[in-house]
């Protein structure tokens, strides 16, 4: 019997050790990955791209519209960049073509804290560029066709949405005098220009960035409006249409 009495309490002590040891002991969950949940918006049911970028790994995810994808990634920051309308970027960069038109390029780009065990990141695509539409008038008496051109110092888009300083040009062509291009994202302060080409020579150049600058067109709306401009090279007048709900503005140039 005095055994048995001097066992309990002895068993009693061992077991409030361990609970007690095991109260003060915290689960190290650093290695542990994190669930990363993208939700993207904003894709007009078009087909998209999302890249995934965690330190030195990167994930590549396709979709067809507005979706949810979730992945695990690795403790930490972590960038998110979805887009549509334009190819794989070329080192962070979607580059223009010499003389094309810019894609029709939506893009996303975010960081997102992942030090915890779940982080959601909304990842709604923006319009980055511009569509002009530009119907011009020659005086009377023009017997051959003539043709524009856009040139600029924009030469495409940064995966952060940074417009990239570098050439621009788009040759129109000749038409009957109407014509459609997208100019992609500007800083204000670039060069933009339009050119009036007949026989192969520029006959007339309107600074492009200083007429939309003063019609108040802002390049750094989160989506990018469109324009119709008209010109009428008989009297060097420039009328800019913004969008139905805005005014219509009309500039007078002098060349």
């Amino acid at each position: 019997m005095a055994d048995k009495r001097h066992r309990f309490p002895v068993l009693l002590v061992m077991i409030f050790s361990i609970l007690s040891s095991c109260a003060f002991v915290k689960e190290n969950r650093d290695p542990c990955p994190c669930r990363l949940e993208i939700r993207l918006t904003g894709t007009a049911e078009a087909p998209s791209r999302v890249l995934v970028n965690a330190g030195d790994e990167s994930w590549n995810y396709s979709a067809d519209g507005d979706t949810v994808i979730v992945t695990y990634v690795p403790r930490g920051k972590v960038s998110v960049t979805a887009w549509s309308g334009a190819s794989e970027p070329t080192e962070g960069c979607f580059i223009i073509p010499d003389g094309s038109s810019a894609p029709p390029l939506y893009l996303c780009h975010c960081t997102v804290d992942a030090s915890g065990d779940e982080v959601i990141a909304h990842a709604r695509l923006r319009k980055q560029y511009c569509t002009l539409q530009i119907s011009v008038d020659g005086p009377p008496g023009w017997g051959e066709p003539f043709g524009t051109a856009v040139r600029g110092g924009v030469t495409g888009i940064s995966t952060d949405g940074v417009p990239l300083e570098g050439p621009f040009n788009c040759n129109l062509g000749d038409h009957a005098g109407n014509w459609s291009l997208r100019i992609p994202r500007q800083d204000p302060a670039s060069p933009l220009f339009l050119d009036i080409v007949m026989a192969d020579s520029v006959v007339r150049t309107f600074s492009l960035g200083s007429c939309l600058q003063d019609a108040g067109f802002d390049w750094s709306a989160p989506d990018l409006g469109d324009l119709d401009l008209q010109l009428r090279l008989s009297v060097t007048s420039l009328t800019i249409r913004p969008p139905s709900w805005e005014p219509e503005v009309n500039l007078s140039i002098v060349i």
